[in-house]
């Protein structure tokens, strides 16, 4: 599991490999997953506990709200982030980063907190203070949905019914 207080601190070297280092003191490595399905190959390779399959979930939501603006076969990259010397097959990582390259778009999550922002691919600071909070909260995983239906143009529904309102009609 990643540590840090305040800042993650991205590194991007000459050759493109990027990674990132805590507050702490933690160093994580990552490695580009280039595959044709780079999202069940991420999950695949991860722990796969509620947090993993969130991440996988929260960036699909991500993704619809760009997917308008986006030409691209695989219009994004995931990165498989694994701390210094444990190797990239561990599953032991909790960070989650997807990078949309044409708007230069980041959604950055681990146990903790979640980033959506737009930076080009070089060093950059992560700040707690610009996170939403954990994608395991269903409060923070609504702002998405919200955010998302936002920028794809779909107004909120005015009426919310509750499961005992669609009880009371005979919908179920």
């Amino acid at each position: 599991m990643i540590r840090y207080r305040k800042t993650i601190q991205a590194k991007t070297t000459r050759n493109g490999e990027l990674s990132f280092e805590t507050d702490l003191g933690q160093t994580w490595r990552s490695l580009e997953i280039n595959s044709p399905n780079p999202m069940s190959d991420w999950l695949y390779q991860s722990a796969q506990g509620d947090l993993q399959h969130w991440q996988k979930d929260m960036a699909k939501v991500v993704l619809d709200s760009f997917v308008h603006e986006v030409q691209d076969r695989c219009p994004y990259v995931l990165y498989n982030v694994y701390q210094k010397g444990q190797g990239y097959a561990s599953r032991a990582s909790d960070v989650f980063v997807m990078r949309i390259p044409s708007n230069n778009v980041w959604f950055v999550s681990t146990t903790e907190h979640t980033w959506l922002f737009e930076e080009a691919l070089q060093n950059f600071p992560i700040k707690v203070e610009h996170a939403a909070g954990s994608i395991l909260n269903r409060e923070v995983r609504q702002k998405f949905y919200d955010w998302s239906d936002t920028q794809r143009g779909i107004t909120p529904s005015k009426i919310i019914y509750t499961d005992n309102d669609y009880a009371a009609r005979g919908l179920r």
